[in-house]
Order: C-alpha cells, then sequence, then structure tokens
C-alpha cells in the first residue's frame, strides 16, 4: 500500500471503535458517556492554541487561573496545578520541587517509573522502602507507618512519596503515613494518580487529600471525566506551591492542549455539583459486580477501592490471560491483565450497560473455567542492590546482552512491564540471579509488554563505574 495513504494508528482506532466492547478500563469518561454533549460536538473546533483572552498554562491568568483557583477551594488545597503531560510530569515537578539536586528521596518498592525520571533529572538517591505483600497473589499492599519510620530514622530524607490507591485499588492509612513524616519533619506527596474519584467519598478509603499530605498528585482522566493526559496537583500546604508550578514548566509543553484543560474545567463542575451522586449510583453497580466473580480483597488495615475490580484467576481455573481472551472476545476490555489476576476499572458512569455487559459474559464463564485452582508460583518481586544512582548509570555508555547473561551487571534502563509501570530493575542497580530469574518467570507465566522486555537488557559498558 502506498505510504500517502496510510494513517496506520488511526486505522486501529477507527478498527477497535468499530467493535461491540465495552471499556472496562480508563479513561473515566468511557468512551465519552460521562463527557457533556456540547464538549463532545466543539472538540475539534476547542482545539485552540495561547490566545489572549484564553490564558497562558506557563504563566496561568485570566480563565486557566480561575479554574485552578476554583479547582483549589473546592478540594481545600493552597493551590491546585493544572498539566497536560499526564500525572508523571506532575509527579516529576512535585518531587523536583521539594528534593534538592543531589538529596535523597523515599521511594516504595511499587513506585511509578515516572519516579524514576525524576531521580535521574535531579540526580537524586532513591531509598526504597519495603511494601507489604499480599501472600496468595502477590499484590502489593503499602508501606506501613513502621516500615517508613524504620527508613527516616536512617537517612536525611528531603521527600517522602507514597501511592494511594495503587494500580489493584489498594488503599492504605495515609494519615498515620502523613504523622510519620512530620515526626522527621519531612514532606509527603501522594502518587494518587488512580484516585481522583476518592474526592468524593463520605466513607473510607479517601483521598489523601484528607489525610495530611503535603501535594496530591491526581489523573483526572482514569477515574474522573477529563480527557487522557489531564492532571493536577494539589499543594495542601503554601510552602510547596510556587516551587511546584516553577518546577512544572521544566517538563511539560509550551503549546499545551485546551481541550486537555478545559476538560479538567468541566471535570471539576461535573464531581463538584454530581460526583456524590454518581459515586453513590457507581458503587451498587460495582459491588453487584464484585458479586458475579471471585475479586481480591486487602488483608486488613488496607482497603479496596470500591471502583476496581481485581479478578482471582486462579479460583476459576485459568490464567489471567486466558480470562483475558475469554472477556475480549464477548466484548469486556479490561484495564490490567497478568499471570493470576484481570483488573477491571469501573467509573462514576458506568451504569447497568456496564453490568449487563459483565453479566452476559460471566454466564458463559463455567464452560471455560476449570474447577481446579490453578494458582501460579507466588512471585514476589525481588530486591535489586542499588550500585550508583540512577542519573549516574542513565548517562553512562550502555551495551545490549541477552537477560541470562546479565547477572552481576548494572542495569543502564529500567525494565518496566506495562501496565502497571512499576520497575523491576531501576539505572544503576545491579542484576543479581533472582532478578533474572522472576523476570523469566513472569515471562514464562504470559506476554509483558513494557520497556526492556524484548529479550535482552541495556546494561552499562564499563561496569568499573561501579
Amino acid at each position: 500500500m502506498n505510504s500517502e495513504s496510510r494513517a496506520p494508528l488511526w486505522d486501529a482506532i477507527k478498527r477497535h471503535l468499530s467493535r461491540s466492547a465495552y471499556p472496562f478500563h480508563v479513561p473515566g469518561h468511557k468512551g465519552g458517556r460521562g463527557l457533556s454533549h456540547e464538549f463532545k460536538v466543539g472538540l475539534v473546533n476547542a482545539d485552540l492554541t495561547e490566545l489572549p483572552e484564553l490564558g497562558n498554562l506557563l504563566a496561568p491568568s485570566g480563565p486557566i487561573a480561575e479554574a485552578e483557583a476554583l479547582a483549589a477551594e473546592w478540594v481545600g488545597a493552597k493551590a491546585t496545578h493544572f498539566t497536560t503531560n499526564g500525572s508523571s510530569a506532575a509527579l516529576i515537578a512535585a518531587v523536583l520541587a521539594c528534593c534538592p539536586r543531589g538529596s535523597q528521596v523515599v521511594l516504595p518498592q511499587n513506585a511509578h517509573q515516572s519516579l524514576f525520571h525524576a531521580c535521574v533529572l535531579g540526580d537524586l538517591s532513591p531509598i526504597f522502602v519495603p511494601v507489604s505483600l499480599d501472600s496468595s497473589l502477590g499484590i502489593p499492599l503499602g508501606v506501613t507507618p513502621a516500615a517508613l519510620r524504620q527508613v527516616l530514622s536512617t537517612v536525611q530524607a528531603s521527600l517522602v512519596v507514597v501511592v494511594h490507591p495503587t494500580y489493584h485499588g489498594v488503599c492504605g492509612d495515609v494519615a498515620s503515613l502523613a504523622a510519620v513524616c512530620r515526626e522527621f519533619d519531612v514532606p509527603l506527596l501522594v502518587d494518587e494518580a488512580h484516585g481522583t474519584h476518592l474526592l468524593l467519598a463520605d466513607q473510607a478509603p479517601f483521598s489523601a487529600v484528607r489525610q495530611g499530605a503535603d501535594i496530591v498528585v491526581q489523573s483526572v482522566h482514569k477515574t474522573g471525566t477529563a480527557l487522557t493526559g489531564a492532571a493536577w496537583v494539589h499543594c495542601l500546604t503554601e510552602r510547596w506551591s510556587d516551587r511546584v508550578k516553577d518546577a512544572l514548566r521544566l517538563v511539560q509543553s509550551t503549546s499545551p492542549s485546551y481541550l486537555l484543560l478545559a476538560s479538567l474545567d468541566l471535570a471539576r463542575v461535573q464531581m463538584q455539583s454530581q460526583g456524590k451522586t454518581l459515586l453513590a449510583e457507581a458503587v451498587p453497580i460495582s459491588l453487584a459486580a464484585r458479586r458475579l466473580l471471585p475479586c481480591f480483597a486487602p488483608p486488613w488495615p488496607y482497603l479496596q477501592d470500591p471502583l476496581r475490580l481485581v479478578i482471582d484467576c486462579a479460583k476459576l481455573g485459568l490464567s489471567g490471560y486466558e480470562l483475558e481472551r475469554y472477556f475480549t472476545q464477548l466484548g469486556v476490555l479490561p484495564e490490567m491483565v497478568e499471570p493470576q489476576t484481570v483488573t477491571l476499572v469501573l467509573g462514576l458512569h458506568d451504569g447497568q450497560e456496564a453490568l449487563r455487559c459483565l453479566e452476559r459474559a460471566v454466564h458463559g464463564l463455567d464452560q471455560v473455567a476449570n474447577c481446579a485452582d490453578r494458582r501460579p508460583k507466588f512471585l514476589p518481586m525481588p530486591f535489586c542492590p542499588t550500585i550508583l544512582r540512577p542519573a549516574q548509570a542513565y548517562w553512562q555508555e550502555r551495551t545490549c546482552l541477552p537477560l541470562e547473561q546479565a547477572i552481576g551487571r548494572i542495569a543502564a534502563t529500567p525494565v518496566t512491564p506495562y501496565p502497571p509501570g512499576i520497575p523491576i530493575i531501576w539505572p544503576g542497580q545491579m542484576f543479581t540471579e533472582e532478578c533474572v530469574d522472576y523476570i523469566l518467570a513472569r515471562r514464562d507465566l504470559g506476554p509483558m509488554g513494557g520497556e526492556g522486555l524484548a529479550g535482552e537488557v541495556k546494561v552499562l559498558t564499563h561496569d568499573k563505574l561501579a
């Protein structure tokens, strides 16, 4: 075919849209179901640039400044900053704002890859705090106050970062973690990319903005109704607001999408005016869906996000990949697939249509499910020793090696299954036999997409740099 007539990505999108399938995945507007008719019909015309009457995101004034101020007032923040470069840019900016160059930042083992990018850009030393795991499925639960206190008592940290809720919807005790941070006078940044809807909760789990965090980052497109890439940063203390805004200028485009900015404004309006009602209607739908399938529930004191379903596929006698194939054939499109689980994301605009779709799929599930519990061997994420700071390793000369030959070598780039985008090994860490075995075992259980998973890995050419 002549390349002049080919548009492979657009063609793929059209093929996808032509399917009769329901999105049990982000974005939270669910194929436009949560967007106003006026906004949808005006999408193309609203794709504008920095006109005088619209303002400039990098130096907000006029309507952008007003929209940010209204969002801050609604959530109770000292300031809220919009970004069209997603939570990734927001997290990077927040870390750079809080951490002097070369300082230490405390991260959970399930930190998103964007925090690695922040460490490279700020030449920061990550100090990893252990994350407790579910004993059956190996799902990351969270950082305990005791584990955080132990780490902070041994390092001079500039910042602590935690994830709430996790990609699997696990919610921890942010208030207790914030109290520990205050003991050591260290600010707390919460990666709440998957928790915008928790702003609406009248019962636990609550958003971190109500639990003593200093800075909270949310992907409003994931569980709110903004367009993909639209996020905001809530600064709960005045100390960090100007620094975060300055840092955002380093990591986001000088040509932001006004469609995304407008969708943030409209998402706030919808959540502020209708959000509690929408959440009250969505939770019973999710509970009904949860009764159809064996779903994971974290042990106390952790709580599960009411709108996120993590299906324990082994109880059906299936792998996650087998259940995904079955679901996809019947028009159920999940958010994340792993060897033992399939994760479905419900949102504020998933009603009876979503429930009926899932009921139809589950109705025939007994024809493919096995009675036996086919639970694969539990695979805890390995610990990889840190030899160099991420920035030291990232900018060095690198070479590619087959994974099996990487034992004892220092990673030059991360190995990151996606989703959920959590690195198995960071640049500057050493490939151990345990780490290589873990990656190979994950491959054996099923396909993995992401960075550094194609058979070869990138390591430092000259290990003497260690």
